[in-house]
């Protein structure tokens, strides 16, 4: 720091000393609020102003982007007076630099959502006037990537059917169980679990299912009640498939 004395001539002995200004953002606790896209013009001088040799500056970015931040100067700093350009985190740490040379010195680096700093300085004796700006895009969103789509299973072969018909031989009901005895068997095609009715008249009477299976007939469960009594009209409905499915 450079003391600026006048002797009081006639006095002999009293000086009288003015010290330099002190500098209203040489610390961190004392940086500058700037606002993003704004230039600020500002100077460093060291020698001239109490803890001038280094200038902060602070802002706040709400999203994660890509920042800039761009030094003008008229002339470039000598070696003697040598300038820095600093990005700093919320606690002060480093994260980019670079030495201003030429007219237009630019850091770039992308960064999260959170306040930082700039901070400009310089050892040299020469005062160095200077202009500051920060730019800021928001990264581009991100797009989810689509699910991937699973695999469709093969489905099954649809099975067709055709309808039997055969006469009722006999009616069986034996402790509230029904049954009926039918004039198609293996030969027709019936088999064990076949699913049918009984009808008359183009009424149902009932739902049926193949319980045994004989070369020339076969006996069904009634499923339920009858609607109507069974007569020598009636007659039996029983789907078969026409091929068997094969599996894979």
């Amino acid at each position: 720091m450079r003391m600026r004395c006048t002797v009081l001539l006639g006095l002999g002995i009293a000086v009288a000393c003015a010290k330099p200004p002190v500098d209203p953002n040489g610390e961190l606790l004392m940086a500058t609020p700037i606002e993003v896209g704004e230039l600020h013009s500002d100077e460093l001088a060291c020698e001239r102003r109490k803890n001038d040799c280094t200038d902060w500056f602070k802002f706040v970015v709400a999203d994660k982007g890509d920042l800039a931040v761009t030094v003008l100067v008229d002339a470039s700093p000598d070696a003697d007076n040598a300038v820095s350009v600093e990005l700093r985190d919320k606690q002060g740490t480093v994260i980019d630099q670079a030495s201003v040379a030429g007219p237009e010195t630019r850091i770039a680096t992308r960064i999260a959502r959170g306040t930082y700093f700039v901070t400009l300085g310089t050892l040299g004796k020469q005062a160095v006037p200077y202009r500051l700006r920060t730019s800021f895009d928001d990264a581009p969103a991100v797009s989810a990537k689509p699910p991937k789509s699973k695999p469709k299973r093969p489905q099954p072969p649809k099975v067709r059917y055709e309808t039997r018909t055969g006469n009722v031989l006999e009616l069986e009901d034996e402790g509230g169980s029904s049954a009926v005895l039918l004039g198609i068997g293996e030969a027709q095609g019936i088999r064990a679990g076949q699913e049918g009715r009984l009808v008359e008249g183009g009424r149902e009477l009932a739902a049926i299912v193949i319980e045994e299976v004989f070369p020339d007939g076969s006996r069904a469960r009634i499923r339920g009640e009858l609607s109507a009594p069974i007569t020598p009209r009636t007659k039996a409905e029983i789907r078969v498939p026409l091929e068997v499915p094969r599996t894979p």
